[in-house]
Parts: structure tokens; sequence; C-alpha cells
């Protein structure tokens, strides 16, 4: 991952953090067992205590952070859910040439 709280540049700032405005974009795609993976990985990982919302270094960090606990329509479904929906209803035998169906040499 491309970023590093431990990793610091300058005053306290933590190098590419900027990396996270970028795959904001992307949480709203995972589903639901991802993105509490990736919350685990955050609280374990991230900065020891929640950083102040009035400070900008940590913007990135924070707006990454909500948009992983935010519900989408999307969030209801998981791996198991697609894989099933589809098993289901099953791939059939087809239509096949039943009597309802000429043949090249009847016609």
């Amino acid at each position: 991952m491309g970023y590093d709280p431990n990793r610091k540049v300058g005053a306290n700032k933590p190098i590419n953090i900027t990396f996270l405005e970028v795959i904001i974009e992307f949480s709203a795609k995972l589903i639901r067992q991802d993105k509490a993976a990736v919350m685990r990985y955050l609280e374990r990982h991230g900065p020891p205590s929640l950083p102040s919302s009035k400070d900008s270094t940590w913007e990135p960090y924070l707006l990454y952070r909500n948009s992983l606990a935010e519900k989408h329509p999307d969030d209801v479904s998981s791996v198991r859910s697609f894989s099933t929906a589809y098993t289901i209803r099953g791939r059939g035998r087809g239509r096949g040439r039943g009597r309802l169906t000429p043949t090249p040499s009847e016609a």
C-alpha cells in the first residue's frame, strides 16, 4: 500500500498520505468484507489516536476512513451471494431440437 503513517516528511506529515485521496474513488467498489479488512488494517497501522479534523494534514486519512464506513446500496451483497445467484438458476440444458423445431432435412 502506498500509505505509511510511520514515515514522515517535514513536520510530522506522513509520506504519501495524498495517495489516499486517489483510492477514495475505489472504496465504493469494495465489497463489505474487504471494506472491513481495510478498516482493521487502518486501525492497526494508522495513527495511535484519531487525528483532529481541523488538521488538514490528516484530511485524506479521515476522508478515506469515512468512505470505507459509508453504507452504499450495493453493500448488501457479498461474495457468496454473487456465486449462489448464478448457480440457483443454473445453466440448464437449453431448448434443444424438439418436435417444434424443424431440421434442415424437413424444410
